[in-house]
C-alpha cells in the first residue's frame, strides 16, 4: 500500500517533564533510546522513498506513451516532414489494438494512484474524428495527475523529515552527556583484560572495509560531508521552486524550464562525480542519466561491495579518550546541524507553495490550448522527479552517517571500556 492510500500518523515530539534522578537516563532519552525511535521513523521514510522510485518510473511511462503517440501523428499527418514511405506506413488514427493495449498500461497505473481518469481510448473514442487525440488528452491528464501525487509525496516526506532531524537534535543532546560519563569512566580504566573487541560497531565506523573508529580525522571527514549534503539539499529545492515559479508568466516556458533543469544538473556536479565510500558499508554515487536537454544527473546511496573486518584491536586508554573527544563533537556537531537544515526546511516549503500553484494552473489546461506550457509541465515533472531522487539519497546518506557515527562511536567507547578491568 503505498503513501498515497496510508494514513500515517502524524508524530510530534515533546518533552515528558518527568523528574530523573541524577545519573540515570529515560530509555527515550537515551543514545541508544532515541536511534530506536529513529529506526521507526526511516522504515516509514524509506517506504515513501520506494513509493516515490515507482511514482517515477509510472509517470515516466506515462510520459513515454505521450511521446509514441504524438511521433505516431506526426508521421501520418500529411503537412509534416516525414519520409514519404514512413507516411504510407504510418495509420491515419490510432488501431484498435493499440487504443485497447494503452488502456490497459494506463488503467494499471491510475488504480496505482488513484487517478481519476476514466476515459476510455478503446471504447470511448469510437466515432470520434481522431482517436488519437482522445489517447493525447487521457495520457495529459494523467501527467498532470502525477504532478499532484509528486505534491503530496513532498508535503508527506517533508514532516518525516522534519520529525527525524528534531530526534537527532536530542540525540545530539544525549550523546553530550552519555560523553561525560565516558570521560570518568575512562579516567579510572585498570588493565587490559582482552586483545580485540567486537560489534556491530565495527561496520559502522567502516569506511571502504577498513575500521577508522580510532582515526578521528577520517571520523570528522565523514562529519563534514553532512555539513556539505545540507548545504546541497538547500541547493537543489531552491532549484525546484525556480524550475516550478519561472513557469508563471514566461513568454517561453520551455526555456524557462530548461534552464533551471541545466543549472540542476551542474550543482549536483560541482558537488562531485563518481563514487565515494561512506561509513558502514555504503557509498554515494553521482552520475548523469538521459542526453542532451533531457540528460539529469542524480544521487544514489548504495551498499558498497568492500568487506570488512570482524574485529578491531581494543583500543588504550589514550585511544579510547580520543575517540571519547570526537563523539562528544559529534552530539555538538548534530545540533548545529539541526540548526543548519532549518534552510533547507525552509526551501522545501517554497518548492511546495510553486507546485501547488502550478498544479491548480494546469488543472482545466487542455494539451492543445497552451502546447508550450504543456511540454514545460512535462519537462518540469521529470526535472521535480529528479530533484526529488537526489534530495531523498541526500538525507538517507546524512541520516547514515549520523546513525553510524553515534551508534559506532557509542558501541566502540563501551566495548574498549568492558575489555579493560575497573581502576
Amino acid at each position: 500500500m503505498n503513501f498515497i492510500q496510508q494514513k500515517l500518523a502524524r508524530e510530534s515530539i515533546e518533552g515528558t517533564g518527568t523528574v530523573v534522578p541524577d545519573g540515570l537516563e529515560l530509555p527515550a532519552e537515551s543514545v541508544e533510546g532515541i536511534l530506536a525511535d529513529l529506526a521507526n521513523d526511516d522504515r516509514v521514510i524509506d517506504g515513501n522513498d520506494a513509493d516515490a522510485a515507482v511514482l517515477a518510473s509510472d509517470a515516466d511511462e506515462t510520459d513515454a506513451q505521450l511521446d509514441d503517440v504524438d511521433a505516431a501523428a506526426d508521421a501520418a499527418d500529411p503537412e509534416s516532414e516525414t519520409p514519404e514511405d514512413e507516411k504510407m506506413e504510418a495509420e491515419e488514427d490510432m488501431p484498435d489494438s493499440a487504443a485497447e493495449a494503452l488502456d490497459v498500461a494506463q488503467e494499471s497505473i491510475r488504480r496505482r494512484w488513484g487517478l481519476d481518469n476514466r476515459q476510455s481510448v478503446a471504447r470511448e473514442s469510437y466515432g470520434a474524428a481522431n482517436r488519437r487525440q482522445v489517447a493525447r488528452e487521457s495520457l495529459w491528464t494523467d501527467i498532470k495527475g502525477f504532478l499532484k501525487r509528486i505534491l503530496e509525496w513532498l508535503q508527506e516526506q517533508g514532516r518525516k523529515l522534519k520529525d527525524r532531524w528534531l530526534k537527532f537534535s536530542n540525540v545530539g543532546k544525549s550523546i553530550q552527556g552519555r560523553a561525560k560519563k565516558y570521560e570518568a569512566q575512562i579516567r579510572a580504566l585498570g588493565k587490559q583484560k582482552k586483545d580485540t573487541i567486537s560489534g556491530s560497531f565495527v561496520k559502522q565506523l567502516s569506511v571502504g572495509g577498513k575500521f577508522v573508529g580510532n582515526e578521528t580525522a577520517k571520523l570528522d571527514e565523514q562529519l563534514k560531508v553532512c555539513t556539505s549534503l545540507v548545504d546541497l539539499l538547500a541547493e537543489l529545492t531552491l532549484v525546484g521552486e525556480e524550475m516550478v515559479s519561472s513557469l508563471e508568466g514566461a513568454a517561453n516556458p520551455e526555456t524557462a524550464s530548461l534552464a533551471s533543469a541545466k543549472k540542476l544538473v551542474s550543482i549536483v556536479r560541482d558537488h562531485g562525480t563518481g563514487e565515494e565510500e561512506m561509513l558502514g558499508g555504503n557509498k554515494m554515487v553521482v552520475k548523469t542519466e538521459g542526453e542532451g536537454d533531457e540528460a539529469t544527473t542524480v544521487i544514489s546511496y548504495v551498499a558498497s561491495e568492500a568487506e570488512g573486518e570482524a574485529s578491531v584491536p581494543t583500543p588504550n586508554p589514550g585511544q579510547l579518550a580520543s575517540a571519547n573527544t570526537f563523539y562528544k563533537k559529534v552530539g555538538v556537531e548534530l545540533e548545529k546541524q539541526v540548526q543548519n537544515y532549518r534552510k533547507v526546511d525552509t526551501a522545501r516549503a517554497k518548492f511546495e507553495a510553486e507546485l501547488t500553484k502550478l498544479v491548480k494552473r494546469v488543472d482545466d489546461v487542455k494539451i492543445d490550448d497552451k502546447p508550450g506550457l504543456a511540454r514545460a509541465v512535462r519537462m518540469v515533472r521529470r526535472g521535480v522527479t529528479g530533484i526529488n531522487a537526489s534530495v531523498s539519497s541526500a538525507e538517507r546518506a546524512i541520516a547514515m552517517i549520523q546513525k553510524n557515527l553515534s551508534a559506532g562511536l557509542n558501541g566502540y567507547i563501551a566495548s574498549g571500556i568492558a575489555a579493560h578491568e575497573k581502576g
